[in-house]
């Protein structure tokens, strides 16, 4: 399937990618959970999963849909999400991942979500993505492994409202040596994957992100989290609920967070009279 690359073992994360991906020699049948971390996007979700399963069957791909839905009342955390539905979809047998926008679909058969052995492949890659094309990104959809996403502890947990979670999930894969594959780049006006042809982004413009910073978060911000993650993830799964999107089979993990407001006061919005 597609252009997926490969890179020696000592390039960084942000290589560029030249080569096919190596084919598989296992005849191991993985299975694919896609994780969408969720909170009110109903209308992205009947988009998201009739596109998703008919593009995973076109590439053979064996996968579940879960829907990763916040219902505390903290502000929206995407990382810890993620972290909740990997530890509940390994306990299912999956054993690889996409972490996955629920706002952002593939459109190009070249685009490949097959087994990612090597290392993480970013299929949004900065030269395809819609919005982000900074070197480091490797938000909107990436593939990993259940040995490669426990190797870096998950993603961490300090991140409560919109963003910089996926850069500090960089930093964790740099500090493990861990590169990032991503489809071939190919400049010039014969390119199979182009911006305009790779990706579709259904984010609704109403919709205003949380880019709130209270207390000591532009500070954490910042910082390389090397503490958090799947090791002191707390939450409680509320209920599990099997729903039928568009003819298609969807889980609905309903997913109450814990704040630690020591670490991270930050976690709700403060009245007035805080700071």
């Amino acid at each position: 399937h597609g252009l997926k690359g490969t890179a020696p073992p000592t390039a960084q994360p942000t290589t560029p990618n030249v080569s096919h991906k190596l084919p598989s020699v296992s005849l191991v049948r993985h299975r694919l959970a896609v994780l969408l971390p969720f909170r009110d996007r109903f209308d992205e979700l009947v988009q998201f999963a009739p596109h998703m399963q008919t593009f995973l069957r076109s590439q053979d791909v064996d996968h579940g849909l879960f829907v990763l839905n916040q219902v505390d009342d903290h502000r929206f955390n995407r990382a810890s999400l993620l972290n909740t539905g990997f530890k509940i979809a390994e306990a299912q047998g999956y054993d690889y991942f996409a972490l996955h926008d629920v706002d952002l679909l593939p459109m190009s058969p070249l685009l490949d979500y097959t087994f990612p052995q090597i290392s993480p492949y970013h299929v949004a890659a900065p030269w395809l993505h819609p919005k982000y094309s900074y070197s480091t990104f490797v938000g909107g959809i990436l593939l990993m492994t259940t040995a490669q996403f426990r190797r870096v502890n998950g993603l961490t947990n300090l991140f409560w409202g919109w963003g910089g979670e996926d850069d500090d999930l960089y930093k964790r894969m740099r500090k493990n040596r861990m590169y990032v594959q991503r489809p071939r780049r190919i400049v010039g006006t014969g390119s199979p994957l182009t911006r305009k042809n790779a990706l579709r982004h259904i984010h609704g413009r109403r919709r205003q992100r949380d880019m709130g910073r209270y207390f000591n978060q532009t500070v954490v911000a910042y910082r390389f989290d090397q503490v958090t993650g799947l090791s002191d993830l707390k939450y409680t799964l509320k209920s599990t609920v099997s729903l039928v999107v568009g003819n298609v089979n969807v889980t609905v993990l309903n997913i109450a967070l814990h704040c630690n407001y020591q670490l991270t006061p930050y976690c709700d919005v403060p009245n007035q009279e805080q700071t």
